[in-house]
């Protein structure tokens, strides 16, 4: 669906909108034979400022959260590529195979829990039969244990962790690399759980309803005191409807402006949806597990030795001062043809 389709057509069919454009044309209909006095603009002017302060208030709230979820979710795959990344330079094959599988099942299963639009059959089930993360026994285990809320992915980092201590006992990494790969899947699961902390404390619902209630009965009634306020019948010369005009394109304009601010707070909020606006969790979770999959399968690095670093050494070093003197060559060749310039303007 493209911004259009998603953003303007939903304003067009917002209920709000249309009854404030037909409260102005009814209002222009009801009053077209009546003579208005002078009316101070005071009451609708100092209500549309403060509409308009609440809802940048109101959008700054709903983005604040929509750049730190986005920001807690991006985290959490770096960290996993951080954590691959060192278990294919410290961890025996098996042992990091198994690192990658637990991993990218808990980083599925941390938006699964969350009972939204991502769901284990939608989600999970085609992505662990596609890449083989979890075997039969490892999602019964889960199952038998509890495969709802948070618990799934807390428990498989639980068995990262209990591998990464298997590779300890077995004296391939030392203790201090245990406690920094620790680190590591303790900061993956605070940036994981930081999701769900947004899930349980939405924007207060206080703040909602205010935005809500004023925007919903300010509209129509901005659209009626603007009609109101330039009563009467309407001229029919040139100038007549060019007034009419720019008075209902004011109107229009504020009622788009309004509607879709609120429209898109709304849909901020909680960016884990199928909007336009939402995270692509399909794209993130599947971009992390071919990450971190070609880490895996990259070749390890053969050390040279030191003759053969100090040969690269002196290689650099020699294209290095050839280099140098080429370009003091062009340097002086360039001064020597300027010189030769000044003496011809000279001699003329």
């Amino acid at each position: 669906m493209s911004l259009y389709e998603n953003v303007v057509l939903g304003v067009l069919f917002d209920l709000l909108f249309w009854l404030t454009v037909i409260g102005y044309f009814v209002t222009k209909y009801l009053t077209q034979d009546m003579i208005v006095g002078p009316i101070s603009p005071s009451l609708p002017t100092a209500c549309t400022n403060f509409i308009a302060f609440l809802l940048v208030f109101y959008m700054t709230a709903c983005y604040g959260r929509f750049r730190e979820q986005h920001d807690a979710v991006m985290k959490s795959v770096g960290l996993l590529n951080n954590i691959c990344m060192f278990g294919n330079i410290f961890f025996s094959v098996a042992g990091s195979r198994r690192i990658y599988r637990h991993l990218n099942a808990a980083h599925i299963l941390s938006f699964v829990g969350l009972g939204g639009t991502y769901k284990e059959r939608n989600l999970f089930e085609p992505l662990n039969e596609k890449h083989q993360l979890l075997n039969q026994k490892e999602i019964q285990n889960l199952k038998n244990h509890s495969f709802e809320g948070s618990t799934p992915f807390r428990v498989l980092l639980s068995w990262v962790m209990e591998s990464i201590r298997h590779e300890f006992l077995e004296a391939r990494i030392s203790n201090e690399e245990m406690l920094a790969c620790l680190e590591l899947v303790f900061e993956l699961r605070a940036s994981l759980s930081r999701v769900y902390h947004f899930k349980q404390q939405p924007v207060p619902y206080s703040y909602v309803v205010l935005v809500t209630v004023m925007v919903d009965w300010f509209l129509p009634f901005y659209a009626v005191s603007i009609g109101y306020t330039s009563a009467g019948t309407i001229d029919s010369s040139q100038s007549g409807f060019f007034d009419f005009f720019l008075e209902f394109l004011y109107v229009i304009t504020y009622a788009l402006i309004t509607t879709g601010l609120r429209r898109l707070g709304a849909r901020l909020q909680d960016p884990l949806g199928m909007d336009l606006e939402d995270f692509d969790i399909l794209e993130i979770v599947s971009t992390a597990i071919d990450q971190t999959n070609k880490i895996l399968c990259a070749p390890r690095m053969e050390l040279s030795s030191e003759e053969e670093e100090f040969a690269m050494f002196q290689n650099v070093t020699s294209k290095h001062l050839k280099s140098e003197r080429g370009l003091t060559d062009i340097a002086l060749s360039l001064e020597g043809t300027q010189d030769t310039e000044k003496d011809s303007v000279g001699g003329k």
